[in-house]
């Protein structure tokens, strides 16, 4: 099966994104949905958490360690609303609450672990879907279609260092036909500055 890159007006990709783990940080492999329009948003689905994905009649083994993540989930969310001093952390623990919410319906109705049906509900309720059974199950098919290219991603090369140092666009006839990040080692950084 292809792999899908675009449902509706969101994409998806995969890279290396730092995480802590130990003490130390470290490069893990990344699914990053993002969505066009809503600049500086991005869901970003690591690795450990592929098992959240895997069809739930597969995955049943993993319903204690969902039920228990969810609680904690569910939990902090309140905690969250009941510590929120600002406008801004209450809308942010009232928006987790009720993600909580849309997650037990879905898992209910829908049989999805909850885990899962809560980073649907999340998904939708960043990149502005309206949160329901038919855009959830297309959404999981979707992120399920790029499970086996996150598992089978190279680990990321550990002596370098990457980032973004800048974008290109290419224009024709005035249209945008295309996009490029720059990217930077810090071993193109180090050269740099023994030429100075």
């Amino acid at each position: 099966m292809a792999n899908i890159s675009y449902l509706g007006g969101l994409k998806k990709e995969f890279h290396h994104i730092k995480v802590p783990k130990e003490g130390q940080e470290d490069y893990e492999p990344a699914m990053v949905i993002l969505k066009e329009q809503l600049k500086g948003k991005s869901f970003i689905i690591p690795l450990e958490s592929l098992w959240k994905y895997i069809d739930p009649s597969n995955n049943m083994d993993a319903a204690v360690q969902d039920r228990r993540s969810f609680a904690i989930l569910f939990g902090s969310s309140q905690f969250k609303m009941k510590m929120a001093l600002t406008p801004q952390d209450k809308a942010q623990a009232s928006a987790d609450i009720s993600c909580c919410l849309v997650a037990e319906a879905l898992a209910r109705g829908m049989g999805f672990l909850l885990c899962t049906a809560w980073n649907l509900a999340k998904i939708m309720q960043m990149m502005e879907i309206t949160p329901n059974p038919q855009a959830a199950a297309q959404l999981l098919l979707w992120i399920q279609d790029g499970l086996d290219t996150l598992k089978n991603m190279p680990p990321c090369p550990e002596n370098d260092d990457v980032g973004v140092g800048g974008g290109m666009e290419l224009f024709a006839d005035g249209k945008k036909i295309g996009t490029k990040d720059m990217i930077i080692t810090e071993t193109d950084l180090a050269e740099e500055a023994t030429l100075q």
